[in-house]
């Protein structure tokens, strides 16, 4: 916990709380505009072609796709500050010289930047939603509710998400550190929102177990990027 504290106090919170406004804030007007296609467009509710606008799943999926691109490239440029720049930039010497096992101070960092990205992104995919719900019942613009127990759901799928996106930021380390440039840190994690995002909206009525399942594959490949990126920056010479 000690060393968890020392690693937040090398950020700006006000920096990235600014950031995570930002994307709170676009997200939620990219779902209010998603939220009255149907009704701009004229469209009947429930069209199987239109299912991605005129249901809440669909566009749970939509949002929260959008929020995972957001937060991937968020954990990405934390990765980049807290493990690219500091092992690969000027001061690597006085950080690999600390009389700490180096892994304990990379846990420590990863576990910097994976909480704030798990908790900004669950929190702000919630509140977004909550939003168009208030906004639908404001205007009677209703989609249809095609899940049972869809604000469990919401919650679950949101904090799913904020996982993938930590994950996101963990490759964007390994990238990083490889290439020693913050730049191919956030580009790594770009690469990886192409490859990925487009399958959490693919089947709405079952993006619980989509979210589950991505989930699943992505903490196994981070377990694995972790123990390489460990065994690296502990073969680094001081």
């Amino acid at each position: 916990m000690r060393y968890y504290k020392l690693e937040q106090q090398k950020l700006r919170p006000a920096t990235y709380r600014w950031a995570v406004l930002g994307i709170y804030l676009s997200v939620q007007l990219m779902g209010m505009f998603f939220l009255f296609i149907p009704k701009l467009e004229g469209l009947p509710a429930g069209r199987v072609g239109d299912a991605m606008f005129s249901t809440w799943s669909g566009l749970l999926g939509l949002t929260t796709a959008l929020h995972f691109a957001c937060f991937s490239v968020f954990a990405a440029t934390l990765a980049a500050k807290l493990v690219v720049k500091e092992y690969c930039g000027a001061g690597a010497e006085v950080l690999l010289s600390y009389p700490v096992p180096r892994r304990r101070i990379l846990r420590a960092k990863c576990a910097v930047f994976c909480t704030m990205t798990v908790a900004a992104a669950a929190l702000s995919n919630s509140v977004t939603m909550g939003g168009m719900y208030l906004a639908s019942r404001l205007f009677q613009a209703p989609p249809q509710m095609d899940v049972t127990g869809f604000p469990l759901v919401v919650v679950l799928v949101s904090l799913l998400m904020g996982v993938l996106s930590a994950v996101a930021g963990l490759v964007a380390a390994v990238v990083g550190w490889k290439k020693r440039s913050p730049v191919a840190a956030v580009v790594g994690a770009l690469l990886l929102v192409c490859c990925t995002a487009n399958g959490i909206p693919c089947a709405p009525r079952y993006i619980l177990w989509v979210m589950l399942g991505m989930a699943c594959v992505f903490l196994l490949a981070a377990a694995l990027l972790y123990r390489v990126l460990a065994r690296w920056i502990e073969g680094m010479e001081v």
